[in-house]
């Protein structure tokens, strides 16, 4: 059992299904924190899995890094290809400017427009 104070356990990089289980088991008291990277160390596992091994959180903190830079590739493919970026990589212009707060931008700048 683990001391009074401890917010998460995190084991670095266990390297089995196995290991994951003993983390959970070997330590018990506190809730545990799995760290999932595609072609890491640590197997992934589906939420259940994590959650029937003891798991109470899971963090997976290059997924959007990676799936960005797999987009950005294939839209410079495609530009270099065909001038267009690639189909299903790109957003509707309005959910875009949307998204990034074009919407709330272009109301601030005109509450300080001078009208001129």
């Amino acid at each position: 059992r683990l001391s009074p104070g401890a917010d998460i356990l995190f084991v670095e990089a266990p390297r089995s299904v196995e290991e994951l289980r003993r983390v959970c088991s070997e330590a018990s008291g506190v809730p545990h924190m799995a760290n999932l990277l595609q072609g890491g160390l640590t197997p992934v596992l589906s939420q259940s899995e994590l959650a029937e091994l003891g798991f109470k959180l899971a963090a997976y903190p290059l997924d959007l890094l990676n799936a960005t830079i797999a987009a950005q590739r294939r839209t410079l493919e495609a530009l270099k290809a065909t001038g267009q970026p690639s189909p299903g990589d790109t957003l509707p212009f309005g959910e875009l400017t949307a998204f990034v707060g074009f919407d709330e931008y272009n109301a601030e700048a005109e509450r300080y427009s001078t009208g001129e």
